[in-house]
């Protein structure tokens, strides 16, 4: 066992013996046994130990119990409760993902406080079996298929080369003690029946169903290399970013021979499922305007791309400037007075406009567009609806949300980032001009 763990972690670079590593540790026999094995091969190695306390005195007991092995190794141990329960109920959470939540941010807490380099849980192949049944019981793509990664960013999981068995026969041979929770034998808990009744059976069918079963994960592993290089391809092809909107080219994923796998793993990351991947590939050839929700952003299918922005707080936008001085800042502006300008000047790009200053007058206000606004668009002499001046710019239903006017008593002088009115542009009678900059 002791020579598989070292081979493991220098097969795939899970860690240096110079690190520091963090261990998440429950008191059972899978992270006692990845104790023991760092202790044995001399790693530099603290305990971090969460009481949940979801089984009364017996969650207690653990706490106890861990504190004790802490001393056994002479190792520092870093200890807290948490009331798994209550967060689960306030946040709507199943008790098992509450927990999982509060350990591992509190286990980033302790890993940066303290200078450790990795946390490391001790998640073992039989782990990875039962994951494996639960995501294709749930519904998985490929990322479901290859299980539990060994190195995640800086969570390292060095037994899941190892079966359940060898970790059983490691304490015996070795007489660890250990702790057992009685609630890994409730029926009640998905993943249990999944390890008390299903798997099993495989075994009886195939004894060398889970060594079968660690090759399957070295094979989806590489397979799954290959496939994240293909997204990462078309994924340069097809989206790009442009300010708060993520752009996805819809000719050029439907030019793609899996167009419905590209557009699930573009959108994947923003919360949508396979379930919202195929009513928004379904709408790709239909009508413009369709948006769709998750969470926390929301999906446009536009003209020619797939719009997505985050979902904000409030789309009212309404700010009143009463007076400035040249100032860095403002609202999400600068503002710059150029006194006896000798030469017309031209605006960097869009976000910079001039305009007379003598031809405006406080308050400014800042505002989101409404029906009925009009202004006369620079270089013109008659009045154009707003809504006309979008729709000639062709912009989508989250750029007209977005867009932003400034008015002067109750006249529009700006489209923020798009024209500027033609009643207050600089002539050559200017004498005081006004800079706006857009930050």
């Amino acid at each position: 066992m002791k020579a598989k763990f070292i081979k493991f972690i220098k097969e795939n670079n899970l860690f240096e013996k110079s690190d520091k590593i963090l261990v998440a540790i429950s008191g059972g026999a899978d992270s006692v046994v990845l104790a023991d094995l760092l202790f044995e091969n001399g790693f530099d190695f603290g305990l971090a130990h969460c009481n949940f306390k979801l089984r009364g005195d017996e969650s207690d007991k653990d706490e106890i119990f861990c504190n004790d092995l802490a001393k056994k190794y002479n190792t520092k141990i870093f200890t807290t409760s948490f009331q798994t329960a209550e967060f689960a109920a306030q946040n709507k959470q199943s008790i098992e993902l509450a927990a999982r939540n509060l350990r591992y941010k509190w286990f980033e807490k302790i890993k940066t406080e303290n200078n450790y380099k990795y946390i490391a849980t001790a998640h073992h192949l039989n782990d990875n079996i039962e994951t494996f049944f639960l995501k294709i019981i749930a519904g998985t793509g490929i990322r479901g298929f290859a299980g539990i990664k060994m190195k995640n960013k800086n969570i390292v999981r060095p037994l899941l080369f190892a079966k359940k068995s060898e970790i059983e026969n490691y304490c015996s041979e070795n007489k660890i003690d250990f702790r057992t929770d009685n609630s890994n034998f409730d029926n009640k808990y998905t993943r249990n029946k999944l390890r008390i009744n299903i798997l099993p059976l495989f075994l009886e069918i195939n004894p060398n169903f889970e060594n079968a079963f660690a090759k399957n994960f070295e094979i989806i592993s590489d397979i799954q290399k290959i496939y994240n290089k293909s997204v990462k391809k078309y994924y340069k092809k097809c989206v790009e970013i442009e300010g708060k909107y993520t752009k996805i080219n819809i000719k050029k994923l439907q030019n793609s021979k899996t167009p419905k796998a590209y557009l699930y793993e573009f959108i994947r990351k923003f919360g949508y499922n396979y379930s919202d991947v195929s009513d928004i590939f379904n709408s790709l050839n239909n009508q413009s305007g369709k948006i769709f929700y998750s969470k926390n952003f929301s999906l446009l299918k536009d003209r020619d791309y797939i719009f997505i922005k985050e979902n904000e707080q409030s789309k009212n936008v309404f700010i009143e400037i009463l007076y400035f001085k040249n100032s860095n800042n403002l609202k999400g502006f600068n503002f710059e007075i150029i006194e006896n300008p000798e030469t017309n000047i031209l605006p960097e790009n869009n976000k910079t406009a001039f305009f007379d200053a003598e031809k405006i007058e406080f308050p400014i206000i800042i505002r989101n567009t409404v029906n009925g606004d009009f202004f006369y668009p620079l270089g013109m002499k008659n009045k154009k609806n707003l809504s006309d001046f979008f729709t000639d710019l062709k912009l989508n239903i989250f750029e007209k949300q977005d867009s932003l006017v400034m008015e002067s008593n109750e006249k529009i002088f700006w489209i923020v980032d798009k024209r500027i009115d033609d009643r207050f542009k600089i002539t050559q009678k200017t004498n005081r001009i006004l800079k706006i900059t857009h930050l």
